[in-house]
């Protein structure tokens, strides 16, 4: 089963997909970002999508995706029960009738958003290829008000000459700010490459203390 829901923020709204073993999705404010997250919920679904008012979604069918973990020190390994075929519901749900899952993400954000709150415990249910969830544990190590470029990011991972495959891992990077890839920079320090903008990339950056440090 998955469930979808918004939260409002002085940037805009964040969409946010959670199944029952984690965080799956989170779209930043962006056109494009929640056109993405619209076509990554409909290929899960065997009707169209509606997205309505902020904090709930219309019933849809579709297919279960998705792995298991923790939320913090490591991201989460594939879960061995995966059945791509499978179908589920994404349930209309209200405010206060939402998963707990959703619930806690929600409310980390919002403390995030906020600057009281420098890590995030929800769990999370991601997908990608070996190398991606290598960049994505890479990047989830960042520490609050630390960036790293790049390049320092391919050399970590054994692999100094896949900064631009870093690049495109930070650019697919399914949970923004959870998964701080806004932290990735360009080698002279530069604020390059964020799904919702450079603004916010920047002031993201200068809430958590590191805008000095680019």
């Amino acid at each position: 089963m998955v469930n979808i829901s918004s939260l409002e923020t002085t940037f805009g709204t964040l969409w946010l997909a959670a199944n029952e073993h984690g965080l799956c999705r989170l779209a930043l404010p962006a056109t494009k970002e929640h056109e993405r997250f619209h076509q990554w919920v409909a290929r899960r679904t065997s009707f169209p999508l509606s997205l309505d008012s902020p904090g709930r979604a219309t019933p849809l069918g579709g297919s279960q995706a998705g792995g298991r973990g923790p939320g913090r020190g490591c991201l989460p390994t594939p879960h061995p029960q995966n059945d791509y075929g499978r179908s589920l519901s994404l349930t209309l749900f209200h405010e206060g009738r939402e998963n707990k899952i959703l619930a806690l993400a929600k409310a980390e954000l919002s403390e995030y958003l906020t600057g009281r709150r420098h890590h995030f415990t929800v769990p999370l249910d991601l997908d990608g290829s070996a190398f991606f969830r290598q960049v994505w544990e890479a990047l989830f190590a960042i520490p609050y008000g630390g960036t790293l470029t790049y390049a320092a990011l391919a050399a970590q991972l054994h692999r100094p000459r896949a900064f631009r495959a870093v690049g495109s891992a930070c650019a697919k990077n399914p949970m923004p700010l959870i998964i701080p890839c806004h932290r990735a920079v360009g080698s002279n320090g530069s604020l390059t490459g964020f799904a919702g903008g450079l603004a916010m990339k920047e002031s993201l950056l200068r809430m958590e203390g590191a805008i000095g440090k680019v």
